[in-house]
């Protein structure tokens, strides 16, 4: 089965979206480094908060070539982080 970047999108919540959408943008029109934490909607109805972190190579001084970088699982994560703040 293929799994397209519209199939991705799709699973990022409606209200992160835009800020996704832009984080994006700025990785693949400019050279650096990506840092973005976003939620996404599994298929079992579960949200989960996922880590993107990025970095956009070039070839010269401005020819984009590639971008690279992971993303992880970090609701655990958050979930700790609400409890501090909770408590």
């Amino acid at each position: 089965e293929q799994f397209t970047f519209g199939d991705w999108m799709n699973m990022v919540l409606a209200s992160d979206r835009p800020m996704v959408e832009a984080t994006l943008r700025k990785a693949v029109s400019e050279v650096g480094e990506t840092n973005h934490e976003f939620r996404i909607l599994q298929p079992d109805g579960t949200v989960k908060w996922v880590f993107l972190r990025g970095q956009s190579l070039c070839e010269g001084s401005d020819r984009h070539v590639q971008v690279a970088g992971i993303s992880g699982d970090i609701s655990a994560l958050k979930k700790s982080q609400e409890s501090l703040v909770e408590s």
